[in-house]
C-alpha cells in the first residue's frame, strides 16, 4: 500500500501499523515526517498519529478511535465505561482504559488518556458506538463494582451513585461473584447500592444477606476521609461524605 492511500483510509494509526502496511517502510517513514510538517498528519503521542487529509480534513479523531488504535482489545473502564454504557451524568475530559501496550498517561486536544494495567478475570463485552464502531468495554456489573471501588476514577461519589443506579438492571449474581473478590470497603458500598435498588433490580434477598455477612464490623467510607463524615448507614457500616438523605436522593429510581 502507498503512504498516501494509507493516510486517506486510516484516521488514527500507529507507526508500526503504517510501516507494516506500506510497500516501502523506509519511504513511508520519510513521508510521515514530511506529512507531519505539512499538517497533513498530526502527532498524538510518540508512535501514534491522526490523519488530517482527504476526508479527515477538519475532523479531529474521536477519543475512542484513539484508544482502539492503541490497542483494539483494550476495554474502556471506570467513567469512560459509564459513558459508553449510556449512564454517565457528567461529561469527562478523561478516558480510562486497560492495556499493557501503554504505560504512561498522555494528553491530546484537552483529553487526558489514562491507561490502567490489564487484570485477569475482568468481565468485558463489545458495545456499539458512533465514534469507533464496536469497542470493548467492561460489563455493567464489572463497571458498577469498579466505579464503587474507585469513585475517584469515575467522577466522584455523587457521579458514581447517580450513574450506576441508572442501569435498567444488573445481574445481581454476577455482582456478588465480583464482590466476593473485593475488599470489605468495596463490598459495603456495593451492598448499600444494591439495597437501595432492591426493588428496581429485583435483588434477591440471599444476595443482600451474603453481602452483609462479608462486610464485617467496619466502619468503612464511601469516599476519602477528607470529604467529610456527614452520613451513616448502620446496616452497611458505611460513612458518607453527605447526610444520608442527600446521598439517597442521588439514587436514580424507576
Amino acid at each position: 500500500m502507498k503512504f498516501t492511500e494509507y493516510i486517506s483510509t486510516h484516521h488514527v494509526f500507529t507507526t508500526s501499523g503504517l510501516l507494516a502496511a506500506c510497500d516501502s517502510p523506509s519511504s513511508a517513514e520519510e513521508q510521515l515526517r514530511i506529512a507531519v510538517k505539512a499538517g497533513k498528519v498530526e502527532r498524538i503521542r510518540r508512535g501514534l498519529y491522526a490523519s488530517m487529509t482527504g476526508r479527515y480534513i477538519g475532523l479531529p479523531p474521536e477519543s475512542l478511535e484513539i484508544i482502539a488504535a492503541i490497542d483494539p482489545d483494550a476495554p474502556v473502564c471506570y467513567h469512560t465505561a459509564l459513558e459508553v454504557l449510556g449512564v454517565a451524568h457528567n461529561v469527562s475530559s478523561r478516558r480510562e482504559f486497560r492495556t499493557d501496550k501503554l504505560r504512561k498517561a498522555f494528553e491530546y486536544r484537552g483529553i487526558l488518556y489514562l491507561p490502567y494495567p490489564e487484570v485477569s478475570g475482568l468481565r468485558t463485552r463489545k458495545a456499539r458506538t458512533d465514534a469507533a464502531g464496536r469497542i470493548c468495554t467492561t460489563t455493567k456489573e464489572q463497571t458498577l463494582c469498579d466505579c464503587l471501588s474507585r469513585p475517584d476514577r469515575a467522577g466522584g461519589v455523587e457521579e458514581v451513585i447517580r450513574a450506576v443506579s441508572s442501569f435498567a438492571y444488573v445481574d445481581c449474581d454476577i455482582v456478588l461473584q465480583i464482590a466476593r473478590t473485593l475488599a470489605k470497603t468495596d463490598i459495603a458500598r456495593i451492598g448499600w447500592v444494591l439495597s437501595q435498588k432492591a426493588a428496581d433490580w429485583s435483588v434477591p434477598q440471599s444476595v443482600l444477606v451474603e453481602l452483609t455477612s462479608l462486610v464485617g464490623k467496619g466502619p468503612y467510607r464511601f469516599g476519602r476521609a477528607s470529604a467529610g463524615n456527614e452520613g451513616w448507614s448502620s446496616e452497611w457500616r458505611l460513612i458518607f461524605p453527605e447526610p444520608i438523605k442527600e446521598v439517597e436522593s442521588w439514587i436514580v429510581r424507576r
